[in-house]
């Protein structure tokens, strides 16, 4: 994504600025899965349930499988499974333990629906950018790598401690059949022409379209880079060699 935002799009870089926001990199989590009070294998099971959504590309995958999205704080989400109030809450394992569900959920199915939650997370003052010497602009954007890499692997490093600490407390953990992972993918592939028709309509992106079709292929390219990353450092160093250590610090963000 930062290297999307930083070379691909201008419009993003735009909207930051009129924020008074310099773009300085992006992170993200680990995918999300299905976390439950009760078992969820296959499209019947989905059928209205009630599953607590955080972004509108988890609200159309509930309802394109049958279910009902529920928008609410995330500081409600323990009380709402509890009491039954939503039969299932979208999300990473890691949060599971973030925001203290780990005696609410039951069953857990990671398959399914899938997709990360990503952010701007170290953006900057433009004041304050435009103060710096374009070493210090540049040891910033050094040190937004180490942050764009630390909280994935951190995420899903802890994906594993979470999961094997619930399946020790005896939760349950199922499978999506063949139809439900083949169902999640066609809703996929066709929420692309959805993403981009929404936010032409809604917020006037000219370029939805394009824009998505420009990303694709950097995210196929970023699969293949990580394969062989082990570790936090060489993650934030493959950051700095392909992306963050080519942006123009003398005219980014001025």
């Amino acid at each position: 994504m930062s290297e999307f935002v930083f070379n691909h799009c201008p419009e993003c870089n735009e909207e930051f600025a009129e924020q008074n926001q310099v773009y300085t990199g992006q992170t993200g989590g680990s995918s999300y899965g299905l976390v439950c009070r009760t078992p969820v294998k296959s499209l019947d099971d989905l059928k209205g349930k009630r599953m607590r959504v955080g972004a509108g590309n988890w609200s159309r995958w509930v309802e394109s499988v049958g279910g009902v999205g529920i928008t609410m704080s995330a500081n409600e989400m323990n009380e709402a499974l509890s009491q039954g109030v939503v039969d299932c809450i979208v999300l990473s394992a890691p949060e599971i333990h973030n925001f203290g569900l780990t005696e609410a959920v039951t069953d857990i199915t990671m398959a399914v629906p899938g997709g990360i939650f990503t952010t701007a997370g170290t953006n900057v003052n433009a004041d304050v950018w435009r103060s710096l010497t374009e070493d210090q602009r540049r040891a910033m954007l050094h040190a937004a790598t180490v942050e764009a890499a630390q909280i994935p692997f951190v995420y899903h490093q802890r994906e594993d401690e979470v999961l094997d600490g619930l399946r020790e407390r005896g939760v349950g953990f199922h499978d999506a059949d063949d139809e439900l992972v083949e169902v999640t993918q066609t809703f996929i592939e066709q929420d692309m022409d959805t993403l981009a028709t929404h936010y032409s309509e809604k917020y006037g992106v000219e370029r939805s379209a394009e824009m998505l079709s420009d990303f694709r292929p950097i995210l196929d390219k970023w699969v293949e880079l990580v394969q062989e990353i082990d570790s936090v450092d060489s993650l934030a160093d493959l950051y700095w060699e392909e992306v963050f250590s080519k942006v123009d610090v003398s005219s980014h963000g001025l």
